[in-house]
């Protein structure tokens, strides 16, 4: 994707107004690698990727560094993005976090409830809440 490397970071430059800077460390073709995401941790910054991926090693090493990777196909959503960023309006990542597995065996239809399901759990996750007790 060299081709639309140079567009991105020149946009991507322009974008830095008044107190507002973007720095870009590190712009190279690939995919992303665990040596991008040490670079971004260091740097306490964000690594973002055009039509590439996130090798499985990277992608561990961000979790636990907790760096994030941001995956674009649309230049102009990644430009978007970046903006919103610099305005402080970018929604955080959703993150789904498994907690168990269930098949449900019976669903059943109670008046006055709703719909409830009869279910046998797979495997599950306790997590202790927190709150008074």
């Amino acid at each position: 994707m060299q081709g639309s490397l140079e567009p991105i970071i020149s946009t991507l430059n322009d974008m830095s107004k008044g107190d507002i800077n973007i720095n870009i460390l590190h712009a190279e073709t690939g995919n992303i690698s665990e040596s991008d995401v040490m670079l971004a941790a260091a740097s306490k910054g964000v690594v973002i990727g055009f039509n590439v991926t996130a090798d499985s090693a990277a992608k561990r090493m961000a979790e636990t560094e907790g760096i994030s990777i941001r995956l674009y196909d649309i230049i102009y959503r990644l430009t978007e993005d970046v903006e919103k960023a610099l305005k402080g309006m970018l929604a955080p990542e959703e993150k789904e976090i498994i907690l168990g597995h269930a098949d449900v065996r019976q669903v059943f239809r109670i008046t006055k409830v709703g719909t409830l399901p009869d279910v046998e759990y797979l495997t599950v996750k306790f997590v202790e809440m927190g709150g008074s007790g």
